[in-house]
């Protein structure tokens, strides 16, 4: 859908609203960690940009080594609620 999304209007507008939604959802997460609402939201960036990324890299990534992506993203957000961060 994200590569019709650049030839069809219609399509762009879902895209942009399901992105939208996916990022507030994140954001909202990692609102509980971080207070500033700017730096919650360059921390949604990080797994909500990998994924698409991920979705549009050639060859794909392989579903396991992208599960490790994101494992690695979750303890690293492990180690900022345990105080060792911002």
């Amino acid at each position: 859908m994200r590569a019709w999304a650049f030839s069809d209007p219609e399509v762009r507008l879902v895209q942009q609203r399901v992105d939208l939604r996916r990022l507030e959802s994140l954001q909202a997460i990692w609102s509980k960690i971080y207070s500033d609402p700017a730096a919650a939201r360059t921390a949604a960036l990080v797994p909500y940009l990998v994924g698409i990324g991920a979705s549009l890299a050639q060859p794909p990534t392989p579903s396991d080594e992208l599960q490790r992506v994101y494992e690695l993203l979750l303890g690293l957000v492990a180690g900022q609620t345990r105080g060792n961060g911002p």
